[in-house]
């Protein structure tokens, strides 16, 4: 099979994965055949909240930790900026689409166009590179959640508490009895109407944190310490926190399906950017209230692992378990989405049938399916296992494949198809500073939490 062939069916493997979330009612959610079926589409509305349930996940987990490590006021203008800055991507790259012949509403036939098959092979690259930490840091929020939450929920003094206190072996057996299985469904039928318990579990998180705000249970809220040091100054690890950011509002795999979703009376760009708007406001509501809240609670003592902070309380377990739920029951999708770009990238006969090992086009046969999937899991797991902590994985993630995803590889397709533009040159400069900079710093500082640095 030529490599253009090969890089049309990991086109299909990842947009016909990423998306499957939904029904026919909600076919921004569905599959490239749910839409094109569904030819009434829907409002600017609906739109952006179903494109804002495919992007809103476990990365808001991580601002209040993000905030904590840059600074008050200077994270809060950093993730402002990052927001503005992604809306502005998105627009571009649904603007370059819709102007550019022969796209029909792909991001990989776009950098093909653009830069030929180095275009879309790093368009590829980046979107499994972001399901891959996508993996990871679902499997992170388990460790961070479900111990201590079932630890509460027992009691000190329950017989069965040694049973949960070593966070790791917990996690890999959760990990293999529940999220393992999982990952094997070929059809994720079971778990394909997610979305809306996603963005309804991050709504619902939302409320128990301002409730333990308001409601000041025990010691809570914290005293700070001085204005200058919680708000005004600006911390170190900035520059790494910027992937946090990045890493939440990317949603560029999915941002042509959200288009396409769209009614055919008002699927034009002047509606999209109605749509990219409600969507990142309704994720910078979700980001500040839960992030701005949890970091206005503990200040300086506020991490990554938020809801560890807090009491042992009924609210605090139930938002723990809410936590892991949706966690474990949306792992699936990206899951798909890296196994299925891994098997399209092997090189085959142009018939699926000469093909034994192969069950269709982007599955493979029995124990091939289950080795594959197997080596994944495990790798997916230890990596979440041994990292230090979740932001560490959110900042590495974001600054590597989300700054690619997000800014590089647009404004490296607007420059090759319609020249310069400021705007454009700003998107490069941001995506080379996270994207450089932040990586090496990230992955520094990850090193050293690992005590591998000094």
């Amino acid at each position: 099979m030529s490599t253009s062939q090969q890089l049309d069916m990991m086109e299909e493997a990842t947009e016909n994965t990423y998306l499957m979330e939904g029904d026919e009612e909600s076919p921004v959610m569905g599959t490239k055949k749910m839409i094109a079926k569904d030819n009434s589409g829907v409002s600017v509305w609906k739109a952006a909240l179903m494109f804002t349930m495919s992007i809103a996940g476990a990365g808001v987990l991580g601002i209040s930790g993000a905030i904590a490590q840059s600074g008050g006021l200077a994270s809060i203008a950093a993730f402002l900026m990052i927001a503005y800055t992604t809306k502005r991507s998105y627009d571009l790259l649904i603007a370059l689409s819709l102007d550019t012949e022969g796209v029909k509403g792909s991001y990989e036939r776009l950098g093909d166009i653009a830069l030929g098959t180095t275009g879309r092979l790093a368009v590829f690259v980046a979107k499994f590179m972001y399901a891959f930490f996508t993996l990871i840091v679902h499997i992170k929020v388990v460790k961070d959640n479900f111990p201590s939450a079932m630890m509460g929920i027992l009691g000190s003094s329950n017989e069965y508490l040694y049973l949960f206190e070593d966070k790791d072996v917990v996690t890999f057996v959760i990990s293999f009895l529940v999220v393992f299985p999982l990952c094997l469904l070929r059809d994720f039928g079971l778990v394909e109407h997610t979305s809306t318990a996603k963005l309804a579990t991050v709504f619902a998180i939302s409320f128990i944190i301002l409730h333990m705000y308001f409601t000041n249970p025990g010691r809570l809220p914290i005293q700070g310490t001085t204005v200058y040091e919680d708000w005004l100054a600006v911390k170190p690890n900035l520059l790494p926190s910027l992937g946090t950011f990045v890493f939440f509002f990317v949603g560029h795999h999915c941002a042509h399906l959200s288009f396409d979703s769209l009614r055919k009376d008002i699927r034009d760009i002047k509606h999209w950017k109605q749509v990219s708007t409600l969507c990142v406001l309704l994720c910078i509501f979700l980001g500040i209230c839960m992030g701005l809240t949890v970091y206005m609670t503990f200040w300086s003592e506020t991490t990554s692992i938020m809801l560890q902070l807090y009491p042992n309380t009924d609210e605090i377990n139930v938002a723990k378990i809410l936590v892991c739920g949706f966690a474990i029951f949306t792992l699936p999708l990206p899951f798909l989405a890296v196994r299925e770009m891994i098997v399209v990238s092997i090189p085959h006969s142009e018939k699926v049938e000469d093909c034994w090992w192969l069950q269709g086009e982007t599955q493979l046969i029995g124990r091939y399916h289950f080795a594959l999937t197997f080596i994944i899991w495990f790798i997916a797991t230890m990596l979440a296992i041994l990292a230090p902590s979740l932001n560490d994985v959110l900042n590495v993630g974001g600054c590597f494949s989300g700054s690619l995803i997000a800014y590089i590889l647009p404004s490296l397709f607007y420059f090759s198809l319609r020249g310069y533009s400021r705007e454009a040159c700003f998107m490069m400069v941001l995506g080379l500073v996270v994207g450089v900079m932040g990586t090496f710093f990230a992955v520094r500082t990850m090193l050293m939490h690992l005590g591998m640095l000094p």
